[in-house]
């Protein structure tokens, strides 16, 4: 069992289902960092995608510190990214899904420091590692 570093109890339901689903994202992204790093060829690329899954399962497993709740892989999610990465490339399908990220940590992410301390330094992405993709694969 996860230890809860806030217990649901003290968040407003609207901003717990704002953890939760932020929680979804991170997991979601995860999987599909993941599962590309398996299917392309370039071995830079993959060892970079591993790195930014990694990084995103962190995030997903500190907001599950939170949540106190274990959530699976969104799998529709999972397969509208991968089928845009097969058709349309690993740079375009991965620049879709960093949009919503940031979209994400634009909306949600300020209105919950308040209510949840130290959530930037969980929440804060590696752009680093994303700029050192090379081309598509």
């Amino acid at each position: 069992m996860t230890e809860k570093i806030f217990p649901e109890k003290n968040l407003p339901e609207k901003i717990m289902q704002q953890v939760i689903r932020d929680q979804q994202n991170e997991i979601d992204a995860y999987t599909i960092y993941s599962r590309t790093a398996r299917i392309i060829r370039n071995q830079h690329n993959a060892d970079i995608l591993r790195k930014i899954a990694q990084e995103e399962l962190n995030h997903y497993q500190q907001l599950k510190r939170i949540t106190g709740k274990a959530l699976k892989p969104g799998i529709r999610k999972v397969f509208f990214f991968m089928l845009i990465t097969r058709i349309f490339g690993l740079t375009f399908g991965l620049k879709l899904l960093e949009k919503g990220e940031e979209k994400a940590v634009q909306i949600d992410y300020k209105g919950l420091e308040k209510y949840i301390p130290g959530l930037s330094a969980i929440i804060e992405h590696g752009g680093g590692a994303r700029s050192s993709i090379a081309g598509d694969d």
